[in-house]
Parts: structure tokens; C-alpha cells; sequence
């Protein structure tokens, strides 16, 4: 247990931050317009909704990929179904000055088998 104390706020958030740190200042870019959308989750609707900001000149800085842009939902492999070239759609978006955010479950998956494999191999489950 930690106790916190001083004369006033100031100093309570002073030993606070004494003993976890001071929170760093996210890039600027972070802190700008976002386009998230459920289900944004292929390469056609991305890239539709990135031209229409910049055709009608809306501000945008970062737009999200849904959960969905995964094989089996937790593998961290690009749906060949739904995105034709992933690694030139995020080119392209960089290009046109958007930075893209992917969502993604940090679970081991029951229907990925690699996951599970690599995951015991690596003694990262509890026996």
C-alpha cells in the first residue's frame, strides 16, 4: 500500500507522480480527428471513406480497421478476402497523410492452432 499526501493537491499529485512516473505526451497526430467505424473491416470501404474526407476536406488523422481485418480473429494475418494488398492500401493512406490504427484481441485463439503451439512452446501458459 501507498499513501499519498502533502498540503494540498498539488503536492498529493506531485508524490503520486514521484513514485509512477510522468505520463508521456502522445505524438500529435494522436490527438487529431479519427474516422472509427464497426466493421470497417475491409479494403474498398477504407479506402472509399479515406477519399471522401479528403474530397469534401474534412480533417482526418488516423482511421481504424475493425477487429474483422484478421483471419481467424486473433492471428494478426490480413483476411485475403477483404483486403486484396494490405501493405499498399497502408502506403497509400500514408501518402495521403492518414495514419491507421488496427484493432486487434489480444487472446490466443482456440481456432488458430499456431497460436497455441507457439504459445506453449514459449512457456507463455500456465501448466
Amino acid at each position: 500500500y501507498y499513501f499519498m499526501y502533502g498540503q494540498d493537491l498539488k503536492e498529493v499529485i506531485k508524490s503520486y507522480t514521484k513514485l509512477t512516473g510522468k505520463p508521456i505526451m502522445p505524438p500529435n497526430w494522436a490527438l487529431g480527428w479519427s474516422q472509427s467505424r464497426g466493421m470497417l473491416v475491409n479494403e474498398e470501404l477504407t479506402r472509399e471513406i479515406a477519399a471522401e474526407y479528403r474530397k469534401r476536406d474534412i480533417p482526418i488523422d488516423i482511421i481504424y480497421q475493425d477487429i474483422g481485418w484478421v483471419e481467424g480473429l486473433q492471428n494478426f494475418e490480413w483476411r485475403k478476402d477483404r483486403y486484396d494488398n494490405p501493405k499498399k492500401m497502408l502506403s497509400d493512406l500514408a501518402e495521403d497523410g492518414f495514419k491507421v490504427i488496427i484493432s486487434q484481441d489480444p487472446v490466443i485463439s482456440p481456432a488458430v492452432e499456431d497460436q497455441w503451439q507457439e504459445a506453449a512452446k514459449k512457456g507463455f501458459l500456465a501448466t
